[in-house]
């Protein structure tokens, strides 16, 4: 997962690690309703509420330097506006492994904390 490094340093000078860590958290919380969620429209083909719900994420990811995961985001938000079904399963499927890598981020956190 591409880690914006330089962001993060400044957010853990603003927040504090433990502040920084939960908002991680929250995010993997998002991160799961809003893959469960799309998954379950996802048949339906594109919609509005998916690219909302992805770009409500879409948003928390980039904000705290989650770099692959805030552009694949934005690709479900873009396959959605092109209406392009195959293209956003696509992406869709791709979230499994970015989550993976916040998973692994939290758990290096949480191990020098």
């Amino acid at each position: 997962m591409q880690i914006d490094h330089n962001l993060i340093a400044e957010l853990e000078d603003l927040l504090g690690v433990d502040r920084l860590t939960v908002q991680y958290q929250r995010l993997l919380a998002d991160l799961d309703e809003a893959i469960a969620q799309i998954t379950t429209l996802l048949p339906q083909g594109p919609s509005a509420e998916i690219g909302q719900k992805a770009h409500k994420v879409a948003g928390g990811a980039a904000i705290l330097g989650l770099v692959d995961l805030a552009a694949k985001l934005r690709a479900c938000q873009d396959a959605v506006h092109a209406q392009d079904a195959d293209s956003l399963a696509a992406h869709v499927a791709a979230l499994t492994p970015l989550r993976a890598g916040l998973t692994g981020l939290l758990r290096q956190r949480q191990a020098a904390a």
